[in-house]
């Protein structure tokens, strides 16, 4: 598995949402963005921004329709606009940690070659019986087991 490129999902994410997700191997987050997020904007165009415009021509003492349907109009459209930008980094910041997760289940060339050979194992071994973990007798079975394998 290679990186992926963080500004295309955020730029996929953008185009549709949820897309960035599927670029970044996540199918099921993926499929749920793309289902809630146009759920969300329909909720908000249905029930909150109504409301929020009532409440501004009650608040200024109109009671034009024209005023109040111009204002939502221009309210919804800014909620959108909001959303949809949010779209961006979620993608981008959804691949920068994909590629974290990816850098750190690969091990490098030399990660384990330390940890691996018998002298490191029962330097371990040494620690762990000084430190009061182990007992003595553990620790001179675990040694015969390691010296075994030599």
């Amino acid at each position: 598995m290679k990186e992926k490129n963080p500004w295309m999902g955020g730029f996929l994410n953008l185009l549709i949402p949820g897309l960035g997700r599927f670029y970044a191997e996540d199918r099921l987050g993926g499929c749920l963005t793309m289902i809630t997020f146009p759920l969300l904007i329909g909720a908000l165009a249905v029930f909150v921004i109504p409301l929020i415009v009532a409440m501004l021509v009650d608040a200024s003492g109109g009671n034009s329709g024209d005023i109040a349907q111009g204002t939502m109009q221009i309210i919804a459209g800014l909620v959108v606009f909001l959303l949809w930008l949010t779209l961006f980094p979620g993608g981008y910041l959804f691949v920068k940690r994909y590629n974290k997760k990816l850098a750190a289940s690969v091990p490098g060339p030399y990660a384990t070659q330390d940890q691996d050979t018998p002298e490191s194992k029962l330097k371990k071994l040494q620690e762990m019986l000084n430190a009061g973990l182990i007992t003595q007798e553990d620790y001179e079975v675990k040694k015969a087991e390691i010296l075994s394998r030599m």
